[in-house]
């Protein structure tokens, strides 16, 4: 309720640095973003209590102690993400019921979880292995949609700053957020972590691609890349192509042209007896 929270923020374990991480939400005007920490085990994938104190003394700094925080747990009672909220009227600290509220939570998160394994499952089970997705454009004909995340990738190389990117998650999730807006039929592959070109029917072709390209505008990147010295990271986001790959895909790999060196020494036959 809008009336309700003054202001509200959360920890979480980071994907690739295992910090305990507030993550950047844009457009979210009583989102506090809380600075990173280093969890008092780095080895575990959740927040322990000694690690929920160490949050909640940070949240106490910025919150002025006016707040109340949740720790949303897994199934075997493991914190997972610490939330924090600062109510608009001091009364409601006593009169809500902050506790049901926490398991309430728990349970949402549960669902959730496995909501997202499913999702991975259906996910996973549309993809195609690159050589049937080539014989299959072979086949059919016409543009298929390409997602190039080369701009992307080659704009978070950095040599100052050792950046690194979730690559399980990240696709996963992306993928996941056009499968979420497109309910029609889908296939896709992926050229090594390159591209990724995706497969639908020819009258639902429009659809597809104002849905990846609504995706490649919104789709929070920053969420999934890290580096250790807590520097900010800019990066090009991936661009959307339909290409026709049918009989072009020998052709565009150039092996004609492909310079091949030649060895420095011919060996002879009797050289090796």
């Amino acid at each position: 309720n809008n009336e309700f929270i003054k202001g509200y923020s959360f920890y979480e374990i980071g994907n690739v640095s295992k910090k305990i991480d507030s993550p950047e939400l844009f457009n979210f005007k009583k989102y506090v973003k809380l600075p990173s920490l280093w969890g008092s085990d780095e080895g575990l994938n959740y927040i322990n209590v000694a690690t929920q104190r160490m949050s909640v003394q940070v949240a106490s700094e910025i919150f002025d102690n006016d707040f109340v925080s949740l720790v949303v747990k897994d199934e075997i009672n493991r914190g997972q993400k610490i939330i924090f909220l600062r109510l608009n009227d001091q009364a409601w600290y006593n009169k809500f019921d902050f506790a049901f509220f926490e398991t309430f939570l728990d349970s949402y998160f549960l669902k959730f979880r496995v909501k997202s394994i499913k999702e991975l499952d259906k996910i996973e089970s549309q993809s195609l292995n690159f050589w049937s997705f080539l014989s299959l454009v072979e086949k059919e004909g016409g543009e298929k949609a390409c997602v190039d995340f080369t701009a992307f990738l080659n704009s978070l190389i950095d040599e100052k700053n050792d950046n690194s990117l979730d690559w399980e998650n990240f696709i996963r999730d992306f993928i996941g957020e056009v499968k979420r807006s497109f309910t029609d039929s889908l296939k896709f592959t992926f050229e090594s972590n390159i591209r990724v070109y995706f497969l639908t029917n020819e009258d639902k072709k429009e659809e597809l691609s104002n849905i990846l390209e609504d995706v490649i505008t919104s789709f929070p990147y920053r969420r999934y890349c890290f580096n250790n010295n807590g520097e900010f990271i800019s990066f090009e986001k991936p661009i959307l192509s339909f290409k026709s790959v049918e009989g072009n895909f020998i052709k565009d790999l150039q092996l004609k042209d492909r310079e091949r060196k030649k060895p420095e020494r011919v060996f002879k036959p009797s050289e090796f007896l």
